[in-house]
Protein backbone atom coordinates (compact mmCIF):
# COMPACT_ATOMS: atom_id res chain seq x y z
CA UNK A 1 0.00 0.00 0.00
CA UNK A 2 2.60 2.84 0.91
CA UNK A 3 4.37 1.72 -2.83
CA UNK A 4 1.07 3.05 -4.58
CA UNK A 5 0.67 6.09 -2.55
CA UNK A 6 4.73 6.77 -3.18
CA UNK A 7 4.07 6.15 -7.07
CA UNK A 8 0.60 8.63 -7.14
CA UNK A 9 2.62 11.31 -5.62
CA UNK A 10 5.53 10.62 -8.76
CA UNK A 11 2.97 11.14 -10.66
CA UNK A 12 0.72 13.70 -9.80
CA UNK A 13 4.34 15.87 -9.44
CA UNK A 14 4.84 14.16 -13.50
CA UNK A 15 1.39 15.65 -14.39
CA UNK A 16 2.12 19.38 -12.66
CA UNK A 17 5.43 19.25 -14.67
CA UNK A 18 4.34 18.82 -17.61
CA UNK A 19 1.52 21.03 -17.12
CA UNK A 20 3.74 24.01 -16.27
CA UNK A 21 6.31 23.38 -19.42
CA UNK A 22 3.45 23.14 -21.66
CA UNK A 23 2.47 26.82 -20.36
CA UNK A 24 6.39 27.67 -20.74
CA UNK A 25 6.25 25.95 -24.40
CA UNK A 26 2.89 28.52 -25.29
CA UNK A 27 4.78 31.55 -24.18
CA UNK A 28 7.81 31.10 -26.15
CA UNK A 29 5.59 30.29 -29.13
CA UNK A 30 3.95 33.89 -28.71
CA UNK A 31 7.09 35.49 -27.73
CA UNK A 32 6.59 35.80 -24.07
CA UNK A 33 9.13 35.34 -21.35
CA UNK A 34 10.66 31.44 -20.19
CA UNK A 35 10.08 32.22 -17.01
CA UNK A 36 6.68 30.02 -15.85
CA UNK A 37 4.53 32.38 -13.40
CA UNK A 38 3.04 29.88 -11.09
CA UNK A 39 2.06 32.53 -8.39
CA UNK A 40 -0.26 35.86 -9.15
CA UNK A 41 1.58 36.97 -5.85
CA UNK A 42 5.26 36.45 -6.28
CA UNK A 43 7.69 36.11 -2.76
CA UNK A 44 9.20 39.44 -4.49
CA UNK A 45 6.03 41.04 -4.71
CA UNK A 46 5.76 43.02 -2.22
CA UNK A 47 7.96 45.64 -0.34
CA UNK A 48 10.35 44.33 2.46
CA UNK A 49 11.68 45.71 5.31
CA UNK A 50 16.14 45.67 5.59
CA UNK A 51 17.43 42.68 6.18
CA UNK A 52 19.74 42.51 8.88
CA UNK A 53 23.24 42.86 9.49
CA UNK A 54 23.79 40.35 11.29
CA UNK A 55 21.07 37.78 10.47
CA UNK A 56 20.09 35.05 12.62
CA UNK A 57 19.85 32.70 9.88
CA UNK A 58 23.63 32.26 9.07
CA UNK A 59 24.66 29.36 11.56
CA UNK A 60 27.52 30.10 12.49
CA UNK A 61 25.74 33.83 13.78
CA UNK A 62 23.16 31.49 15.74
CA UNK A 63 25.00 29.51 17.51
CA UNK A 64 27.48 32.02 18.51
CA UNK A 65 24.91 34.17 19.95
CA UNK A 66 23.07 30.80 21.80
CA UNK A 67 26.22 30.24 23.47
CA UNK A 68 26.04 33.51 24.97
CA UNK A 69 22.33 33.63 25.82
CA UNK A 70 23.17 30.17 27.49
CA UNK A 71 26.15 31.13 29.53
CA UNK A 72 23.85 34.13 30.84
CA UNK A 73 21.07 32.00 31.45
CA UNK A 74 22.87 29.48 34.03
CA UNK A 75 24.21 33.10 35.74
CA UNK A 76 20.81 33.82 36.40
CA UNK A 77 19.46 30.37 37.27
CA UNK A 78 21.92 29.49 40.11
CA UNK A 79 21.40 33.28 41.51
CA UNK A 80 25.01 34.31 40.54
CA UNK A 81 24.14 37.33 38.36
CA UNK A 82 22.53 40.72 40.16
CA UNK A 83 19.83 41.07 37.51
CA UNK A 84 17.19 43.14 37.44
CA UNK A 85 13.66 41.63 36.47
CA UNK A 86 14.16 43.84 33.81
CA UNK A 87 17.35 42.32 32.85
CA UNK A 88 15.72 39.03 33.52
CA UNK A 89 13.37 39.82 31.18
CA UNK A 90 15.25 40.72 28.58
CA UNK A 91 17.30 37.65 28.37
CA UNK A 92 14.33 35.57 28.43
CA UNK A 93 13.00 37.26 25.24
CA UNK A 94 15.93 36.89 23.42
CA UNK A 95 16.89 33.15 24.51
CA UNK A 96 13.35 32.23 23.41
CA UNK A 97 13.83 34.05 20.01
CA UNK A 98 16.82 32.32 19.25
CA UNK A 99 15.04 28.92 20.29
CA UNK A 100 12.34 29.69 17.70
CA UNK A 101 15.12 31.07 15.47
CA UNK A 102 16.55 27.45 15.55
CA UNK A 103 12.98 25.92 14.59
CA UNK A 104 13.03 28.29 12.09
CA UNK A 105 16.14 27.32 10.26
CA UNK A 106 16.01 23.50 10.77
CA UNK A 107 12.36 23.09 9.72
CA UNK A 108 9.88 23.68 6.89
CA UNK A 109 7.84 25.86 7.45
CA UNK A 110 6.87 25.92 11.17
CA UNK A 111 4.22 27.86 12.74
CA UNK A 112 5.30 30.39 15.33
CA UNK A 113 4.00 31.43 18.54
CA UNK A 114 3.84 34.92 19.77
CA UNK A 115 2.79 36.16 23.62
CA UNK A 116 1.48 39.50 23.56
CA UNK A 117 2.98 42.25 25.98
CA UNK A 118 0.76 41.99 28.93
CA UNK A 119 -0.93 45.16 30.56
CA UNK A 120 -0.93 45.75 34.43
CA UNK A 121 -4.61 44.43 34.45
CA UNK A 122 -4.12 41.33 31.78
CA UNK A 123 -1.68 40.64 34.77
CA UNK A 124 -3.95 41.07 37.78
CA UNK A 125 -6.20 38.54 35.92
CA UNK A 126 -8.36 40.39 33.72
CA UNK A 127 -9.80 38.93 30.89
CA UNK A 128 -6.59 36.69 30.41
CA UNK A 129 -3.62 37.34 28.04
CA UNK A 130 -3.06 37.42 24.21
CA UNK A 131 -1.64 34.93 22.45
CA UNK A 132 -0.98 35.32 18.05
CA UNK A 133 -0.39 32.10 16.54
CA UNK A 134 1.56 32.45 12.80
CA UNK A 135 1.21 29.62 11.01
CA UNK A 136 2.84 29.46 7.53
CA UNK A 137 2.68 27.02 4.71
CA UNK A 138 4.21 26.10 0.89
CA UNK A 139 1.61 27.55 -1.44
CA UNK A 140 -0.01 25.62 -4.18
CA UNK A 141 2.65 25.78 -6.52
CA UNK A 142 5.71 25.19 -3.80
CA UNK A 143 3.87 21.84 -3.26
CA UNK A 144 4.36 20.02 -6.35
CA UNK A 145 8.42 21.67 -6.18
CA UNK A 146 10.50 18.18 -6.19
CA UNK A 147 13.24 20.01 -4.46
CA UNK A 148 12.06 20.65 -0.85
CA UNK A 149 14.44 22.84 0.56
CA UNK A 150 13.96 25.49 -2.61
CA UNK A 151 10.79 25.82 -1.94
CA UNK A 152 9.23 29.26 0.41
CA UNK A 153 5.91 29.26 2.77
CA UNK A 154 4.01 31.92 0.77
CA UNK A 155 0.68 31.67 3.07
CA UNK A 156 0.96 33.22 6.11
CA UNK A 157 -1.76 33.57 8.66
CA UNK A 158 -2.67 34.90 12.20
CA UNK A 159 -4.83 33.31 14.99
CA UNK A 160 -5.47 35.84 17.81
CA UNK A 161 -6.41 33.96 21.24
CA UNK A 162 -7.42 35.86 24.34
CA UNK A 163 -8.31 34.14 27.47
CA UNK A 164 -8.68 30.90 25.15
CA UNK A 165 -10.99 32.44 22.45
CA UNK A 166 -10.35 33.19 18.99
CA UNK A 167 -11.28 36.53 18.51
CA UNK A 168 -11.41 38.81 14.97
CA UNK A 169 -10.53 42.22 14.24
CA UNK A 170 -11.47 45.18 12.36
CA UNK A 171 -14.87 44.84 11.02
CA UNK A 172 -14.65 40.53 11.60
CA UNK A 173 -12.13 40.59 8.24
CA UNK A 174 -10.59 36.79 8.84
CA UNK A 175 -7.18 37.82 9.67
CA UNK A 176 -6.96 33.55 9.95
CA UNK A 177 -5.03 30.61 8.46
CA UNK A 178 -3.58 31.03 4.81
CA UNK A 179 -4.36 34.11 3.80
CA UNK A 180 -3.96 36.00 6.80
CA UNK A 181 -1.16 38.22 5.68
CA UNK A 182 -3.25 39.34 2.27
CA UNK A 183 -5.94 40.30 4.44
CA UNK A 184 -3.90 42.63 6.52
CA UNK A 185 -2.62 43.99 3.61
CA UNK A 186 -5.86 44.71 2.71
CA UNK A 187 -6.76 46.38 5.79
CA UNK A 188 -3.79 48.17 6.13
CA UNK A 189 -4.84 49.33 2.58
CA UNK A 190 -8.27 50.39 3.76
CA UNK A 191 -7.07 52.49 7.06
CA UNK A 192 -4.87 54.91 4.98
CA UNK A 193 -7.93 56.57 3.95
CA UNK A 194 -8.87 56.88 7.33
CA UNK A 195 -5.24 57.93 9.42
CA UNK A 196 -1.61 57.84 8.68
CA UNK A 197 -0.97 54.12 9.61
CA UNK A 198 2.65 55.01 8.54
CA UNK A 199 3.69 52.42 11.14
CA UNK A 200 1.34 49.92 10.21
CA UNK A 201 3.06 49.67 6.40
CA UNK A 202 6.55 49.27 8.21
CA UNK A 203 5.05 46.56 10.39
CA UNK A 204 3.61 44.94 6.96
CA UNK A 205 7.19 44.86 5.57
CA UNK A 206 8.33 42.95 8.66
CA UNK A 207 5.78 40.41 7.77
CA UNK A 208 6.32 39.83 4.09
CA UNK A 209 9.70 38.29 5.44
CA UNK A 210 7.23 35.40 7.45
CA UNK A 211 6.96 34.08 3.97
CA UNK A 212 10.66 33.32 3.45
CA UNK A 213 12.67 30.06 4.14
CA UNK A 214 13.93 30.02 6.31
CA UNK A 215 13.55 34.06 7.75
CA UNK A 216 15.24 36.02 10.90
CA UNK A 217 12.80 35.80 13.52
CA UNK A 218 13.51 39.46 14.64
CA UNK A 219 11.10 40.06 11.68
CA UNK A 220 8.36 38.22 13.59
CA UNK A 221 8.55 40.33 16.33
CA UNK A 222 8.30 43.69 14.31
CA UNK A 223 5.34 41.98 12.17
CA UNK A 224 3.54 41.73 15.75
CA UNK A 225 3.40 45.08 16.06
CA UNK A 226 0.85 46.01 13.50
CA UNK A 227 -2.33 47.38 14.96
CA UNK A 228 -4.23 44.47 14.16
CA UNK A 229 -2.24 41.73 15.89
CA UNK A 230 -0.72 42.74 19.45
CA UNK A 231 -2.74 45.54 21.11
CA UNK A 232 0.20 47.02 23.49
CA UNK A 233 2.39 46.34 20.13
CA UNK A 234 5.49 44.62 22.01
CA UNK A 235 5.31 40.51 21.76
CA UNK A 236 7.38 37.38 23.21
CA UNK A 237 8.00 34.49 20.58
CA UNK A 238 7.52 31.48 22.94
CA UNK A 239 9.18 27.97 22.45
CA UNK A 240 6.70 24.89 22.11
CA UNK A 241 9.02 22.42 20.89
CA UNK A 242 7.43 19.63 20.14
CA UNK A 243 3.76 20.31 21.25
CA UNK A 244 1.18 21.40 18.89
CA UNK A 245 1.38 25.06 18.18
CA UNK A 246 -1.61 26.02 18.12
CA UNK A 247 -2.45 24.45 22.03
CA UNK A 248 0.54 26.48 23.62
CA UNK A 249 -1.18 29.47 21.98
CA UNK A 250 -4.38 28.47 23.50
CA UNK A 251 -2.81 27.81 26.34
CA UNK A 252 -0.64 30.97 27.08
CA UNK A 253 -3.34 33.43 26.30
CA UNK A 254 -5.30 31.69 29.59
CA UNK A 255 -2.32 31.72 31.71
CA UNK A 256 0.92 33.43 30.25
CA UNK A 257 4.14 30.63 29.98
CA UNK A 258 3.42 29.38 33.55
CA UNK A 259 5.12 26.17 32.88
CA UNK A 260 8.51 27.49 31.87
CA UNK A 261 10.42 28.54 34.76
CA UNK A 262 13.49 30.14 36.03
CA UNK A 263 15.92 30.13 39.08
CA UNK A 264 16.58 28.03 41.96
CA UNK A 265 12.98 29.02 43.08
CA UNK A 266 11.56 27.85 39.92
CA UNK A 267 10.01 31.03 39.48
CA UNK A 268 7.30 31.06 36.63
CA UNK A 269 7.97 33.11 33.30
CA UNK A 270 5.05 35.46 33.67
CA UNK A 271 6.06 35.83 36.97
CA UNK A 272 9.25 37.39 35.43
CA UNK A 273 7.78 39.28 33.31
CA UNK A 274 4.78 41.06 35.82
CA UNK A 275 7.84 42.03 37.69
CA UNK A 276 9.35 43.64 35.04
CA UNK A 277 6.55 45.70 34.14
CA UNK A 278 6.27 47.09 37.68
CA UNK A 279 9.86 47.56 37.41
CA UNK A 280 8.85 50.27 33.72
CA UNK A 281 6.50 51.56 35.12
CA UNK A 282 8.47 52.79 38.58
CA UNK A 283 11.47 53.88 36.38
CA UNK A 284 9.32 56.05 34.29
CA UNK A 285 7.47 57.22 37.26
CA UNK A 286 10.62 57.59 39.62
CA UNK A 287 13.60 57.62 37.29
CA UNK A 288 15.77 54.33 36.69
CA UNK A 289 17.81 53.22 39.80
CA UNK A 290 20.96 52.87 39.26
CA UNK A 291 23.72 51.07 41.36
CA UNK A 292 26.27 54.07 41.68
CA UNK A 293 23.40 57.00 42.31
CA UNK A 294 21.52 54.39 44.50
CA UNK A 295 24.40 53.94 46.71
CA UNK A 296 25.54 57.43 47.00
CA UNK A 297 21.97 58.14 48.52
CA UNK A 298 21.73 55.53 50.66
CA UNK A 299 25.34 55.91 52.50
CA UNK A 300 24.76 59.70 52.32
CA UNK A 301 21.71 58.84 55.14
CA UNK A 302 23.41 56.07 56.22
CA UNK A 303 20.38 53.83 55.37
CA UNK A 304 16.93 53.42 53.81
CA UNK A 305 15.74 53.47 56.93
CA UNK A 306 16.99 56.99 57.62
CA UNK A 307 16.88 58.37 54.77
CA UNK A 308 12.76 57.51 55.46
CA UNK A 309 12.71 59.59 58.95
CA UNK A 310 13.85 62.88 56.47
CA UNK A 311 12.29 62.59 53.19
CA UNK A 312 8.28 60.88 53.81
CA UNK A 313 6.28 63.27 52.86
CA UNK A 314 4.13 62.26 56.58
CA UNK A 315 7.43 63.88 58.19
CA UNK A 316 6.70 67.05 56.50
CA UNK A 317 3.91 67.81 58.72
CA UNK A 318 7.21 68.56 61.60
CA UNK A 319 9.12 70.28 58.80
CA UNK A 320 9.02 74.22 57.72
CA UNK A 321 9.76 73.27 53.80
CA UNK A 322 8.51 75.70 51.00
CA UNK A 323 6.50 73.51 48.08
CA UNK A 324 9.37 73.09 46.02
CA UNK A 325 11.26 71.68 48.84
CA UNK A 326 8.54 69.36 49.64
CA UNK A 327 8.83 67.96 46.35
CA UNK A 328 12.23 67.58 45.74
CA UNK A 329 12.76 65.41 48.70
CA UNK A 330 9.25 63.61 47.57
CA UNK A 331 11.20 62.54 44.51
CA UNK A 332 14.09 61.91 46.17
CA UNK A 333 12.65 59.30 48.55
CA UNK A 334 10.64 57.85 45.79
CA UNK A 335 13.89 57.25 43.72
CA UNK A 336 15.21 55.42 47.25
CA UNK A 337 12.48 53.57 46.67
CA UNK A 338 12.61 52.26 43.51
CA UNK A 339 16.41 51.41 45.03
CA UNK A 340 15.54 49.14 47.43
CA UNK A 341 13.22 47.54 45.23
CA UNK A 342 14.67 46.92 41.98
CA UNK A 343 18.25 46.53 43.35
CA UNK A 344 19.70 43.67 45.90
CA UNK A 345 22.19 44.58 48.65
CA UNK A 346 25.21 42.51 49.88
CA UNK A 347 22.72 40.02 51.74
CA UNK A 348 20.89 38.99 48.72
CA UNK A 349 17.92 41.02 49.78
CA UNK A 350 16.30 44.74 49.05
CA UNK A 351 19.03 47.12 48.82
CA UNK A 352 18.55 49.58 51.69
CA UNK A 353 22.14 49.25 53.71
CA UNK A 354 20.72 49.77 56.80
CA UNK A 355 23.18 48.00 58.61
CA UNK A 356 26.23 49.73 59.46
CA UNK A 357 28.64 46.38 57.96
CA UNK A 358 26.88 46.64 54.86
CA UNK A 359 27.32 50.18 54.45
CA UNK A 360 31.03 49.99 55.79
CA UNK A 361 31.43 47.41 52.71
CA UNK A 362 30.27 49.87 50.21
CA UNK A 363 30.52 53.41 51.00
CA UNK A 364 34.39 53.83 51.89
CA UNK A 365 35.69 51.87 48.61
Amino acid sequence: MPNFFVAAMVFLRAVAFCFLCSRATCRRLNGESDKIQVDSEGIDDYDMAPEYMDVWTNNATLTSLESDAMGEMNEMNLGISDMTALDKEKLIRKSWLLEAQRKVNTEGCPSLVMWCQPSRNQFDGEGGFESILITREKGWADKFKVLSNSTNCGRVGFEVFQGGKLVSYHKNVAITTLYGLKSLREITEEEADEYDNEEDYENLEHCEWLRRRPFDMRHAVECVKHSQLCEMGEATAVPYGSQNAKDVSIAISKHGPTSLTFGEDSTPAVKIFADALEEKEREKLNGKATWETCIKLLCEYKGFKKAGLKLHPDRFLRMELTEKEKEEKTKEFKYLVNCKDSLKGPDGKELTLNQKEHRDSLCYK
